[in-house]
């Protein structure tokens, strides 16, 4: 079958170039040649040879032994076409059928199923847990405990003034209005699972030749784009030299602080139907840290330079009309005499005096 094979292809390459010999010399490419070595004739013959094999494989023999599509350069197509329903599949080894156990003694994983007989193993939901160690001590054990997780931990979202100037050349991010962590997350600028805040960087993006490589100077030292905009931005942390570098052009940092709760509110107000909650204000481990309590929404407005608390007059905390206060929920305690006669005027009434 192979030789058959073999042969039909050289008989098709054959009459192959003598079609294009013709078509170029302007002849019939149906009277060159014999018969037997016309298209029609090797196309015969070759579809009658896919039909014995399992699939086209080219003119020799994969390395893997499979029968795909991989063929050499400069085999000719069979009729069919080579990408066939028939000839699709997955590469060598690219999936592995799942082991069925408990199928019969015949298939090598019947009756205990590769097991055992007995043993802890052998047991439904058996086997040693994990970091048993046989006896020994383990080593989870073994070492000593190191420091601790603070609870009070905040996590920031790093953003740097390269970054933030490839936004605002990009038009995504608009210099004129104050730019705050909603507009940085509405324009993709940080993901939107940011956990405590964000953090505004100094790191700037490296400048480039003519050639698209990382410009240097004479020095060798490495050359970056300045940061040419003036901005007014909101955030929760800055870096010393990100401050400068705003400052310097006539913009403005304010480090604002929200919890839990207001930084969801700020980010995702349209999960708030009954109104903002009130902004919190920062507490005493953090005010150094920060300039002023955010606001909600945000910005705040122009010449808004209240330290630590802001609550908008349109944005103002309402309560929920279907939950009743705290004094309807239950009835206050009876104090004591509460709903007794008064018999301190009544000497007759007391000691049992008559």
């Amino acid at each position: 079958a192979t030789m058959l094979r073999r042969s039909a292809l050289e008989l098709c390459g054959a009459a192959l170039r003598r079609s294009a010999l013709a078509s170029t010399r302007g002849l019939d490419p149906n009277t060159v040649g014999t018969a037997s070595t016309s298209i029609d004739g090797v196309a015969r013959m070759m579809s009658s040879l896919l039909l014995q094999s399992r699939g086209y494989r080219g003119d020799g023999r994969r390395k893997d032994g499979g029968y795909g599509t991989l063929v050499e350069a400069g085999t000719p197509i069979p009729p069919g076409g080579v990408m066939a329903l028939n000839n699709l599949r997955d590469n060598p080894h690219a999936k592995y059928d799942k082991v069925r156990v408990g199928r019969g003694n015949g298939s090598g994983k019947g009756k205990t199923a590769g097991r055992g007989h007995n043993g802890q193993n052998s047991r439904s939901g058996g086997g040693a847990p994990l970091g048993f160690e046989g006896g020994q001590t383990p080593l989870a054990r073994t070492l000593p405990k190191r420091g601790f997780v603070n609870k009070h931990r905040m996590v920031f979202t790093p953003v740097n003034l390269g970054r933030l100037q490839d936004f605002i050349d990009a038009g995504r991010l608009d210099p004129s209005k104050t730019l705050t962590m909603k507009d940085f997350v509405d324009a993709r600028l940080i993901d939107p699972r940011v956990k405590s805040g964000v953090k505004l960087l100094a790191k700037l993006e490296r400048a480039r030749d003519e050639f698209g490589n990382f410009a240097f100077d004479e020095e060798g030292k490495a050359l970056y784009v300045p940061f040419r905009h003036t901005v007014n931005v909101e955030v929760s942390r800055v870096s010393r030299e990100a401050k400068e570098i705003i400052e310097s052009l006539g913009g403005r940092v304010t480090r604002v602080h929200y919890n839990k709760l207001g930084f969801r509110a700020l980010l995702k107000p349209h999960k708030f139907p009954d109104g903002l909650p009130r902004p919190a204000r920062p507490p005493i481990g953090l005010r150094r840290q920060v300039d002023r309590a955010g606001t909600l929404p945000a910005p705040a407005p122009p010449g808004y330079e209240a330290p630590f608390y802001y609550v908008p007059p349109e944005t103002e905390w309402k309560p929920n009309p279907n939950i009743k206060p705290d004094g309807e929920k239950r009835k206050p305690k009876r104090q004591v005499g509460e709903g007794r006669e008064d018999y301190s005027n009544d000497p007759s009434r007391i000691f049992g005096v008559q």
